[in-house]
């Protein structure tokens, strides 16, 4: 997985270790599942950088666009909704600062679709890059690491129109 730096500019942090990086990596899929399961997709917005990769079943799309990110967004939430997803969570199981200036953390992290206390699809792996960028933590890119069988009732690479790679 690659990244973006601070649109070029990088700092340097010193003292911040891997317990940081997880942290900060929960707190970033806190508020991007927050923001996906209220809707408040100019939100999301914010805590993504255009463009956006994801990678699911094989293949790799694009977002260019904020645009994009929203209908993207609005077909996955509606997807699990239609399965009768009460919630979405998802938990962090590693993350490490990827470069020396502390402004890039490679994570992963494991996702729960839920109806009730019922699985709706067995929990998966994905992977995630995030950059500090102007003094926000954004995603860069994403990679869904489940078996496409296990995901064909939400179909997570569909959220990203073909046109936008």
């Amino acid at each position: 997985m690659r990244g973006i730096r601070n649109g070029g500019r990088h700092h340097h942090r010193k003292g911040l270790t891997i317990s940081n990086a997880v942290a900060i990596y929960q707190a970033h899929l806190d508020a991007t599942s927050e923001a996906l399961w209220k809707r408040d997709y100019p939100k999301l917005t914010q805590l993504l950088i255009c463009p956006h990769t994801v990678t699911a079943e094989g293949e790799t799309r694009v977002f260019q666009t904020p645009d994009q990110v929203i209908e993207g967004a609005r077909y996955f939430r509606e997807a699990i909704m239609n399965l009768g997803a009460t919630a979405y969570h998802r938990v962090a199981l590693s993350a490490t600062f990827s470069s020396e200036e502390h402004d890039e953390v490679q994570g992963s992290h494991r996702v729960y679709i839920l109806r009730g206390g019922s699985y709706i699809v067995d929990p998966y792996e994905t992977t995630q890059t995030l950059v500090l960028d102007h003094g926000q933590w954004r995603s860069s890119e994403i990679e869904i690491l489940a078996p496409s069988d296990a995901l064909s009732a939400i179909r997570p690479i569909q959220c990203v129109p073909k046109q936008a790679s």
